[in-house]
């Protein structure tokens, strides 16, 4: 299958999966603005918890919104490969994890969540058994908690880790 939707009688086709990804992360973008509304953007002349999730979100909207114009005003017409079960599973595998992830946040804390939900992803889904993965997982998670925490001063689950 070619993947592509017709767009005007004049026989022009689009890629359906750069319009529909479009749509979807616009949604997506839509989803996390109204979930965060009641998050305050700023608080104590710092960045309040609201700020990512408001960030996060109209760059969802923006990009989102530009790949799903870009495919009505100058269509792609080159098909894409189908990613066939072992790709759909794979992604499937990965947004598992990621919920997988935020279910542990508060119990095990910001750290060893991330580092679990890493892991899964890069050992069990990727099957990436490197000296980078190992190194991915162990440093990316108190970085990120740097970042927000000491640097942000956004306060993240501890969990059974307390600082």
């Amino acid at each position: 299958s070619t993947h592509t939707l017709p767009v005007s009688a004049k026989g022009l086709q689009m890629r359906w999966a750069d319009f529909g990804t479009g749509i979807f992360f616009v949604l997506l973008g839509i989803f996390v603005l109204w979930t965060g509304r009641d998050l305050p953007i700023s608080g104590e002349g710092r960045p309040g918890p609201g700020m990512l999730p408001v960030a996060t979100a109209i760059t969802l909207i923006v990009l989102g919104g530009a790949l799903a114009v870009k495919q009505l005003v100058r269509p792609s017409t080159d098909a894409l490969p189908s990613p066939g079960r072992g790709g759909l599973s794979k992604v499937a595998a990965a947004f598992g994890l990621l919920a997988f992830g935020v279910v542990l946040l508060e119990p095990l804390g910001f750290i060893l969540a991330s580092a679990l939900m890493l892991a899964g992803i890069l050992l069990g889904v990727e099957r990436k058994f490197t000296v980078a993965s190992a190194a991915v997982i162990l440093a990316l998670p108190p970085v990120f908690w740097i970042v927000f925490e000491r640097l942000l001063g956004l306060r993240l689950p501890e969990g059974l880790l307390s600082f």
